[in-house]
């Protein structure tokens, strides 16, 4: 009897792992730790109207698994100087410089949520007479939680999040959903 079972388990103790190799087979690795995004978005008004855009890239390099650290050039503009109030926004048009530290999770799947942190410098590049706005800069903050879906072979992702900033975009807005998308490389 005892042999018996121990030929049975011998015999299905290697089905086993030829099932469990051929299921790692077909899955592809991700392409690599370097990775270019590309952003370009509309920022809205309270009324849902189009008041400008918001335009980006970004080159990220992933240390371990879950963490990459980026850094990132955005520049957003406005249709006008003032909003439907008549009154100027907070932050003029102008380009940010940041570095961005993200954490995913769960790692190595084709759907992740993430958790970006970035400190932002804004150059202010217009300055319009007809406002109190001019030249100058600022320092923000942004915090942008959010999902990625990876194509099947792992060389592109498409991220969709919500960004909260303590820099203001349009209407005194503090956040926008937006959308990005990423090729990754070695």
């Amino acid at each position: 009897m005892n042999l018996l079972l121990f030929l049975i388990s011998g015999f299905i103790h290697p089905l086993h792992c030829q099932e469990k190799k051929s299921h790692e087979n077909r899955l592809p690795g991700f392409s690599g730790k370097h990775l270019i995004g590309i952003q370009f978005n509309p920022l809205f008004t309270k009324n849902y109207d189009t008041e400008g855009y918001i335009g980006g890239i970004k080159y990220g390099y992933k240390i371990i698994d879950p963490v990459t650290v980026a850094a990132e050039v955005t520049g957003y503009f406005f249709d006008t100087q003032v909003n439907e109030k008549g009154q100027p926004y907070d932050d003029s048009p102008g380009i940010g410089i940041g570095v961005t530290g993200r954490y995913s999770s769960p790692a190595r799947k084709r759907v992740q949520g993430f958790l970006e942190l970035s400190p932002v410098y804004h150059f202010s590049y217009q300055e319009n007479p007809d406002t109190i706005i001019g030249k100058g800069s600022t320092f923000a903050i942004s915090m942008a939680p959010g999902v990625s879906i990876y194509s099947r072979n792992r060389k592109f992702s498409f991220d969709l999040f919500y960004k909260v900033s303590t820099q203001s975009f349009t209407n005194e807005r503090h956040s926008l959903l937006g959308y990005k998308i990423n090729y990754h490389f070695n």
